[in-house]
């Protein structure tokens, strides 16, 4: 249940801070709830899959993703 209303508050947040701020947050928040507890890799694999994912969206299939409402 805690899963699913992170990801609910992932889709809210993402249209109002967007992308590269919500994703590194939602992923550290869900790899903690699966009891990854490694406090110092959590935050860089977040922020490294984030990247990764923006620059494969944006960058190679050229899919804008959120920038957000307090962004524009």
């Amino acid at each position: 249940a805690t899963g699913i209303a992170a990801t609910a508050f992932y889709i809210v947040a993402m249209s109002y801070c967007g992308y590269l701020i919500t994703t590194p947050v939602f992923l550290i928040v869900i790899m903690t709830l699966m009891g990854y507890r490694r406090w110092v890799l959590t935050p860089g694999i977040a922020l490294l899959l984030t990247a990764i994912l923006w620059l494969l969206f944006v960058e190679a299939l050229q899919v804008p993703l959120p920038v957000g409402t307090f962004f524009e």
